[in-house]
């Protein structure tokens, strides 16, 4: 697995933003390719997806979420065809249009 400008602290420490399991449709836009997506969790900062082809660490994508929003997005890491993005968007952006799927609508002390 490629885990690309990550700390050595466990996962679960690194975590900025509470996360919710879901299972969704989405499109991966990216230079080299276009292609559909599984969504397997959600943040304020980014979301756990399986696409169709591996895409690099550190490489821009557009996530667009069926019926929720167009995100855009780095890939901050991957296995195989998993991968992990980072929102480019704002907290506040993100809770906004996705706010329904989050934790405590997307919004903690942290982020208002």
């Amino acid at each position: 697995m490629q885990r690309s400008g990550l700390a050595e602290a466990p996962i679960e420490n690194r975590r900025e933003y509470g996360r919710t399991l879901v299972l969704m449709s989405g499109t991966v836009y990216s230079e080299r390719d276009v292609g559909p997506c599984a969504i397997f969790n959600l943040s304020l900062g980014g979301a756990k997806l399986r696409v169709s082809e591996p895409l690099p660490a550190g490489y821009p994508v557009t996530l667009t979420i069926s019926r929720s929003g167009v995100f855009r997005a780095e890939v901050v890491w991957h296995d195989g065809r998993l991968a992990g993005i980072r929102f480019l968007d704002s907290p506040r952006n993100v809770a906004r249009v996705l706010g329904e799927f989050l934790p405590d609508g997307g919004f903690s002390v942290s982020t208002v």
